[in-house]
C-alpha cells in the first residue's frame, strides 16, 4: 500500500470489532484498517508489518517479533495458576550417576473460568547433589506420551477451568540419586488462545498477566538415612536409624533393607514387609566401636531401587593404668586413668585385681603392699560404662629389696 492510497477497504469486515487508525503525522493524511486486516499483517512474526512515517507519507516496512520474556526480572501478576508439588515418573530403575531426563508429571489448578493453553515453567539453574541443572523452560502436556512427543496426535496443553488437571513434562538434566529438588523463583506462563491449545514449544511471548511466580518442588525416586535417636552413639548403646524414601504412588508397595557396610548383595541386619509408608524405623542398631557406615536398600514394586549410606563413629573408651612406689614402706599407689574422662551416661566402675584376685578398691585409686618374696605380681584394673564398654591394663610389680615396677 502507498502513502498517497487513501482508498478504503472495500470489503466490510464488521466481525472483528473496532478498526486500527494510524497517523502518519502528516496533515490529512491518516489512514483506518479493520481490526482483522491489521491484526493479520501483525500475525506474519518476524515478517510482520508495521507503519513507518516517512517524508512521503505512510510506508509498509518489517516488523521485529514480539521480544521474548526475560523471565529474570519479568513482572508476573497473576496468582491463580497454582502447580504442586511435581513426581518423577519415569526413574531409572537401577541408581545412576550424574543426571537424566525424567519425564514429571504436576498437578496444575487453574483458579479461573477459562482455559489456558501451552501452560509451561521456566526453571531457574540449581545445583543439588553434585549436579547442575540447566536453566530451561518446560512445556506441560496433558498425556505423559505427549511430553515427549508434543507434536504427536491429539496432543495438547490445557489447564481447564476451576479444576486441576494432571500434566507432564520432561526435565532436563535432573540429577539420579537425590530424593527432591525445589526451583524458587520459578515462572508458571500460558497463553489463552484456543490456537495455543496444540503448541509443541513453550511460547515465551506473553503479558504480564499470564504468569505467575512460585517455587517449582519435584520429588524423585531417592532414599536418604538419618539416625533419629541415640546419637552420638556410645559404645555399647543402641541407635535408631530412619530411613525416607520418595518415590510415585505407582511404584508402592516398597521395600526398606537395613545392611553393615556398602554391600547390599549380602544378608540384611533388618528388611521390613512391602508396604506403602514413604518412611521406614529400624531400631535397637548397637553399631561397635570405631567407625560404620550403614547403606538403606529403598526398592519398589518393580525391584528398581536406590540407596543410601548413614556413617558413625563410636569411641571406645581405653584407660592407663600408672604407679609410684613409696621408699619406705615398699606399697605401690596405682592410678587408672581413663579417656574420655568421664562416660557419656553415669560414671565408671572399676574393678582391681591382684594376680586375677578382685580387690576390695572400687575407685580409680588402688595401693599395694607386695609381700617381700622375690616374686613378680601383676595388679590390673578394668574400667567400663553403663554402655558395657570397658578396657583394661596392667602392671607388674616384683618386691625384694628395691620395689620394681613394670
Amino acid at each position: 500500500m502507498c502513502a498517497d492510497d487513501t482508498t478504503p477497504d472495500p470489503t466490510p469486515e464488521t466481525d472483528e470489532g473496532a478498526s486500527v487508525t494510524l497517523d502518519s503525522q502528516q496533515s490529512g493524511s491518516i489512514l483506518s484498517w479493520p481490526r482483522r486486516k491489521f491484526l493479520a499483517a501483525a500475525a506474519l512474526g518476524t515478517a510482520a508489518a508495521t507503519l513507518l512515517g516517512g517524508e512521503g507519507g505512510l510506508t509498509f516496512g518489517p516488523l521485529a517479533a514480539f521480544a521474548a520474556t526475560n523471565f529474570a526480572t519479568a513482572s508476573c501478576t497473576a496468582n491463580d495458576q497454582n502447580v504442586g508439588v511435581g513426581t518423577v515418573v519415569t526413574p531409572s530403575c537401577t541408581p545412576c550417576t550424574g543426571a537424566f531426563n525424567p519425564v514429571v508429571s504436576f498437578p496444575v489448578q487453574n483458579g479461573t473460568g477459562t482455559n489456558r493453553y501451552c501452560v509451561a515453567l521456566h526453571l531457574f539453574s540449581q545445583t543439588v547433589g553434585g549436579v547442575t541443572i540447566p536453566e530451561q523452560d518446560v512445556l506441560l502436556e496433558n498425556s505423559q506420551a505427549c511430553a515427549t512427543n508434543p507434536s504427536g496426535s491429539g496432543c495438547t496443553s490445557n489447564s481447564a477451568p476451576k479444576a486441576t488437571t494432571t500434566m507432564y513434562g520432561v526435565v532436563t538434566g535432573f540429577p539420579c540419586n537425590v530424593e527432591q529438588v525445589s526451583f524458587p523463583n520459578a515462572v508458571v506462563y500460558w497463553q489463552t488462545s484456543t490456537g495455543q491449545a496444540s503448541c509443541t514449544a513453550p511460547n515465551t511471548k506473553f503479558p504480564s498477566g499470564q504468569c505467575e511466580r512460585q517455587t517449582i518442588t519435584i520429588n524423585s525416586f531417592g532414599v536418604s538415612l538419618a539416625c533419629t535417636a541415640g546419637c552420638p552413639a556410645t559404645c555399647g548403646g543402641s541407635i535408631t536409624l530412619t530411613a525416607t524414601g520418595a518415590a510415585s504412588a505407582a511404584q508402592a508397595p516398597y521395600t526398606y533393607s537395613l545392611f553393615q557396610g556398602t554391600d547390599i548383595t549380602g544378608t540384611a541386619l533388618q528388611t521390613s514387609a512391602p508396604t506403602s509408608a514413604l518412611t521406614f524405623t529400624f531400631n535397637a542398631v548397637t553399631p561397635p566401636s570405631g567407625t560404620t557406615t550403614y547403606t538403606v536398600k529403598f526398592a519398589d514394586t518393580n525391584g528398581c531401587y536406590r540407596t543410601a549410606p548413614f556413617t558413625i563413629t563410636v569411641s571406645p573408651i581405653s584407660v592407663s593404668l600408672s604407679g609410684k612406689a613409696d621408699s619406705c614402706s615398699g606399697s605401690v599407689a596405682f592410678t587408672a586413668t581413663p579417656t574420655p574422662a568421664s562416660p557419656p551416661s553415669g560414671s565408671y566402675a572399676y574393678v582391681w585385681k591382684v594376680d586375677n584376685t578382685t580387690q576390695s578398691a572400687t575407685g580409680n585409686t588402688f595401693t599395694y603392699a607386695p609381700p617381700l618374696d622375690c616374686a613378680t605380681h601383676t595388679v590390673a584394673v578394668t574400667v567400663s560404662n553403663s554402655d558395657q564398654c570397658s578396657a583394661s591394663d596392667s602392671k607388674t610389680v616384683t618386691q625384694s629389696f628395691n620395689t620394681t615396677i613394670a
